[in-house]
């Protein structure tokens, strides 16, 4: 199956590798590990498609996130069921493709469910 060829005033069509639809506006998203991009028309399709799931909850984590060793989460509260302990932890924020592997995080508060999470200085 090819794809209409565009010109400088319309754009060709390309299909979103999650949902097959064809659009002149779709945009791609090459990985920083400089594999190949991926295609999509919208940002749903695309979070589906690569957004990592909560080791807990199974919510796609979109944005930050909290991680242990493979595992990631999308907040403190999940990492807790989970058994994670924040005051021995090496859960770090994950920053995502193209911010560096994460930064260590610091707990603050003193009840559970106070911990907040921050990037490390210059990040």
């Amino acid at each position: 199956m090819g794809m209409a060829q565009g010109t400088e005033d319309q754009p060709a069509e390309q299909a979103c590798e999650r949902c097959g639809n064809t659009y002149d506006k779709t945009f791609a998203i090459v990985a920083s590990d400089g594999g190949p991009a991926r295609r999509f028309d919208c940002f749903e399709c695309a979070i589906d498609t690569l957004a990592p799931l909560c080791a807990h909850c199974g919510l796609r984590v979109i944005g930050h996130g909290l991680a242990q060793g493979d595992r990631i989460f999308c907040c403190g509260s999940c990492a807790r069921m989970e058994g994670v302990t924040f005051a021995t932890s090496d859960l770090r924020d994950v920053t995502g493709p193209g911010q560096g592997t994460g930064t260590e995080s610091s707990q603050t508060g003193s009840a559970p469910g106070d911990e907040t999470y921050t990037r490390a200085p210059g990040v």
